[in-house]
């Protein structure tokens, strides 16, 4: 009698996260008096998500359409690996509540009323968010954050496990997502004018990403609309930011640099979208944003690490005062060095191909192969003066190279015929280029310019480079012309 009751209590223990979790839904006309479980009884107010006590794995859904004003919610309960914890959307349909956003409808919204509230930012709203969340294995999707004096959302240490999907922030005093946890996921989010908003001082000089990524491991940033930043686009930040991977972003406008590792090791950037912007509000220099894609090491202190190994590959950049940007400060305790590979992108339009560290700055062994610079507004655009640090090869230049660290092996000079051939310094969020842009012609003289590249096995497009690839981010397929006859019956020639 007793071993069946201590095993009947071991499976009710051990099935609870699952078994007693609950949804509860808030809405506007609701009531912090009702018990939440339905729309019917849906609450009103943020203030009583952050009193009640949850239990593992339960959900909390907010009425799409509808709009929290001055509530910051804190998710401050976690989910399994089985049983994420989620904050999200819902709407009625036939009575029934059904979770995420109709077409048509905006997603729920928290606001802060700022700027136009006048507040001042403090030390506590740099470091917190709108949503702020201190817990494992949640998820918050589909939900709107806006004109907030805080972080949009930020993924608290020490929790971890974290996933924000397809959600909207516009107008932020510090990043729209911040997170210092690892084993996360940023996707599928619209990311726009984040850091002080509209041009206001930065809060005590910072520079903060539209989303930042600080001192933690295995994250993903992936497939997000990132624009009109006053800081980074993307930024990987500090000693320990290792094994992130930042691919599939579009990053229009970011005014600081547009994705940017700083002592962050073994990172890949790859598959995305950067480009500056003609609004002149986002301009860095005086008439562009910063570099494309960078990779430093900042001084902070004893925390102060060092960048190896980080991969940038099939990105496409366009409109920056540099593509590539490589950093390290003189004379500090942190150093940049081993194996930081610039490989398999295309940029143009930019004022410089490649910007770096002065000579003595510890800058050791960065390969720059197999990318085509197009449409570069200075002739010397290759700014590099540390023959031991680089390894240039099989890029394709717009004119050759006084430089002679810059001049490397199977190169090619001049117009690599992209789809796209003017208005690369046009762009803005209205005007953003796509991969179509970036396209070279069949006959492009980065056809099988490239070197086989153990860490570049697939281009832009996902597709496999061949063992002789072609340089730039975009493989140049063979050409193909649709062709029809009288009878209707069309086919294909290929020319290779």
């Amino acid at each position: 009698m007793h071993i069946k009751s201590l095993i009947t209590l071991l499976i009710v223990s051990l099935g609870a996260t699952s078994a007693f979790a609950k949804n509860y839904y808030v809405k506007p006309g609701g009531s912090d008096s009702n018990d939440g479980l339905s729309h019917a009884t849906a609450w009103k107010s943020v203030s009583k998500v952050n009193s009640f006590g949850f239990n593992t794995g339960d959900d909390v859904y907010f009425l799409s359409g509808g709009k929290w004003m001055n509530q910051q919610l804190n998710v401050d309960w976690s989910g399994t690996t089985s049983n994420r914890a989620v904050i999200g959307a819902y709407y009625m349909n036939s009575g029934n509540e059904i979770v995420g956003v109709p077409a048509g409808t905006k997603k729920p919204t928290f606001d802060e009323n700022w700027p136009a509230s006048g507040a001042t930012i403090t030390t506590a709203d740099y470091y917190s968010g709108l949503i702020d969340v201190r817990g494992d294995h949640v998820t918050v999707q589909d939900v709107r954050i806006s004109n907030s004096i805080k972080n949009g959302v930020v993924l608290q240490k020490p929790y971890n496990n974290i996933i924000v999907d397809g959600i909207e922030t516009d107008v932020t005093a510090a990043t729209g997502v911040r997170t210092y946890g690892a084993n996360s996921i940023i996707r599928n989010s619209t990311i726009v004018r984040a850091a002080s908003g509209h041009g206001l001082k930065y809060w005590k000089g910072t520079w903060p990403a539209c989303v930042y990524i600080v001192a933690k491991e295995n994250n993903i940033v992936e497939n997000n609309r990132i624009y009109d930043c006053y800081g980074e686009g993307i930024g990987v930040y500090r000693k320990g930011a290792n094994n992130n991977i930042i691919r599939n972003n579009t990053v229009i406008g970011a005014k600081a640099v547009g994705i940017y590792i700083d002592q962050g090791s073994y990172n890949i950037v790859e598959n995305n979208i950067v480009a500056g912007t003609s609004d002149s509000k986002y301009w860095k220099k005086s008439t562009s944003v910063g570099p494309g894609l960078g990779v430093n090491t900042e001084n902070i202190g004893s925390n102060g690490g060092e960048a190896i190994g980080n991969i940038f590959r099939n990105n496409l950049i366009a409109y920056s005062s540099t593509c590539l940007w490589v950093g390290a400060q003189t004379g500090r305790d942190v150093a940049l060095r081993s194996g930081v590979e610039f490989i398999g992108n295309t940029c143009v339009g930019a004022d410089y191909a490649i910007s770096a560290a002065a000579a003595g700055d510890r800058v050791d062994k960065v390969t720059v192969k197999n990318n085509i610079f197009h449409q570069i507004t200075n002739p010397d655009s290759c700014q590099v003066n540390d023959a031991n640090a680089y390894t240039f090869n099989n890029n394709v230049w717009p004119t050759r190279q006084s430089n002679s660290i810059c001049q490397g092996n199977n190169d090619a000079i001049g117009d690599p015929k992209l789809n796209k051939t003017k208005g690369w310094r046009a762009l803005n969020v209205g005007n953003m280029p796509s991969e179509k842009d970036f396209t070279p012609a069949f006959d492009s003289i980065s056809k099988s310019l490239g070197a086989k590249i153990i860490n570049l096995t697939e281009d832009f497009k996902r597709e496999k480079r061949p063992d002789t690839p072609s340089a730039g981010a975009i493989e140049v397929s063979p050409i193909s012309i649709l062709l029809s006859t009288p009878s209707g019956i069309s086919f294909q020639v290929l020319s290779n």
